[in-house]
């Protein structure tokens, strides 16, 4: 039920336009602030244990606020990164669970922290992904239809 309510929120919110991203760049800070706050209540009064479903959600809405504030205040301007990333976030989607899941065969076992071996999964996944992206499927002519690029392209 949650996600069909964030479904038709994202949509509402898609539907205003310009009036939603200055909206969303201007309580920024407010969002942020919000779910920080909701996460010390969860961490500290119900231990992180999801006991509240409406607390729980009321949390992910400011994180996701949050985010698409600062995303609309520091990355809605052109810039020669925000043009790589764009080009590579398909290739890398597709590439990212493969690699996912091959990391995780390996570090589950590993005898590290839940915290270590998640910081490992996300930077390993993000940046094996990115090696693949850049030396391989920008490179091989006759792979990049299959991750969605144009067969001539320039790198």
């Amino acid at each position: 039920m949650i996600g069909l309510i964030y479904f038709f929120m994202g949509f509402i919110f898609v539907s205003l336009k310009k009036d939603f991203w200055f909206a969303a760049q201007r309580n920024r800070w407010y969002a942020l602030s919000l779910a920080v706050l909701l996460y010390l209540v969860r961490l500290f009064i119900y231990n992180l244990e999801a006991q509240l479903d409406w607390l729980t959600a009321l949390e992910s809405f400011g994180w996701m606020m949050a985010v698409i504030g600062f995303t609309a205040k520091y990355l809605n301007q052109s810039s020669r990164s925000l043009s790589y990333f764009s080009k590579a976030v398909y290739p890398v989607y597709i590439v990212h669970l493969p690699v996912q899941f091959i990391l995780a065969y390996y570090l589950l076992t590993l005898e590290l922290p839940a915290v270590g071996k998640l910081a490992l999964m996300l930077t390993g996944t993000f940046g094996i992904c990115l090696l693949l992206y850049e030396f391989i499927l920008k490179r091989i002519k006759w792979i990049r239809p299959m991750f969605g690029m144009k067969l001539n392209s320039k790198k």
